[in-house]
């Protein structure tokens, strides 16, 4: 993983952590390796990891059984704020860059309609071709 300076490293290990369950490469439930496997994989101090893993857990993003490995939480209505979360970021963002680039947001909005429609058809065309 890719730190930047300037933001603390357990609060990016936060926002990689929840941008995988967005995206599905953690599932609900899925069990997450050892704070100290990702220390080594991420090459941080294991203290940082663990950080995040308590501040994650205060959250109701993980769970941590006692004497079991941390899961990603199954809370559905967890998983849709973290989503929704997600969702309200990126549309600050776009806010920004249209406003930015002085652009109609009818225009805005027919691209991403656009954009929308093909990236739905590829997904659809990558999900059908996969073998059953």
């Amino acid at each position: 993983m890719n730190f930047t300076s300037n933001q603390p490293i357990y609060t990016q290990i936060i926002e990689q952590v929840k941008d995988r369950i967005i995206r599905g490469d953690y599932p609900p439930g899925y069990q997450l390796p050892s704070r100290r496997q990702l220390a080594q994989e991420w090459k941080v101090n294991p203290n940082t990891v663990q950080k995040a893993f308590k501040e994650m857990e205060d959250l109701a993003i993980i769970v941590t059984p006692p004497n079991r490995p941390s899961i990603v939480t199954t809370d559905q209505v967890c998983l849709r704020q973290l989503k929704n979360e997600a969702l309200v970021h990126s549309l600050q963002a776009l806010c920004y860059l249209v406003r930015d680039l002085d652009m109609d947001l009818e225009t805005v909005i027919d691209q991403l309609r656009q954009k929308y429609q093909v990236n739905k058809e590829e997904i659809k065309h990558v999900t059908d071709s996969k073998p059953k």
